[in-house]
């Protein structure tokens, strides 16, 4: 294989590991399990992104998660600001950092990199959530609760549980279907909060001819109010 200098950082391609673990198969495993078995997925998300995509790909896939969760933070009026997007990224990628290299400080083994890399950015991302209760609780009750917002944190759930699974298990057909699903549904949802808030205003004429600024429900109330009374 003349890319094997590069293949940690673009890995094999989809569904190959079947043929790129043969090499390095210990021959002990043939006491455990049938000598003709070839491990086809690692059951673990992170060194499946290894092996599928790379380095390249993993820091992509980490990336998209966490776009998601800051995006659906800020539709949930946890985020948005400068300093919230920074703080946000210093949470998620600390919390990696720590999760990755823990095996190494207590073991000097990587081995189990594949379950505290995603475990240190989830502590992450939990750290993050504990900041914004205990320092911005004052701005958090001024945000109206409705069921828009409901669906939101239903979705984030969705998809945090969905991003700890993936990484005891093999991500399958369905379940990438379901992720995408969440995250689709968390984009529209969300776009429809922001498009709610920046409704249109319309010049209401009141009784006396003048006009003043009001939403298109009240528009429509005075106008209702203008043919009863005449």
């Amino acid at each position: 294989d003349v890319l094997n200098a590069i293949r940690p950082l673009i890995g094999y391609g989809p569904e190959s590991m079947y043929v790129a673990y043969n090499p390095f198969y210990p021959p002990d495993l043939g006491h455990l399990e049938a000598r003709n078995a070839s491990p086809d997925r690692s059951h673990n998300e992170t060194f499946d992104a290894l092996v599928i995509t790379g380095l390249f790909g993993l820091l992509i896939q980490l990336t998209l998660f966490g776009s998601i969760f800051y995006r659906a933070f800020g539709w949930l009026g946890l985020a948005g600001e400068r300093a919230q997007a920074v703080f946000f990224i210093v949470c998620w990628l600390v919390g990696g950092a720590l999760g990755a290299i823990a095996p190494y400080l207590l073991e000097g083994s990587f081995r189990w990199m594949g379950v505290s890399l995603p475990v240190g950015l989830l502590f992450g991302l939990l750290t993050y959530l504990v900041s914004q209760a205990l320092f911005f609780r004052k701005r958090l009750k001024d945000i109206p609760f409705d069921d828009d917002q409901l669906l939101l944190i239903a979705l984030v759930s969705a998809v945090v549980a969905h991003f700890g699974e993936i990484h005891f298990g093999i991500a399958i057909a369905s379940t990438r279907t379901y992720f995408w699903v969440y995250a689709a549904l968390l984009v529209l949802i969300g776009y429809r909060l922001k498009q709610v808030e920046r409704e249109p205003a319309v010049v209401q004429h009141s009784a006396n001819g003048q006009g003043e600024r009001g939403s298109l429900d009240g528009g429509f109330a005075l106008r209702c109010r203008h043919a009863r009374w005449g």
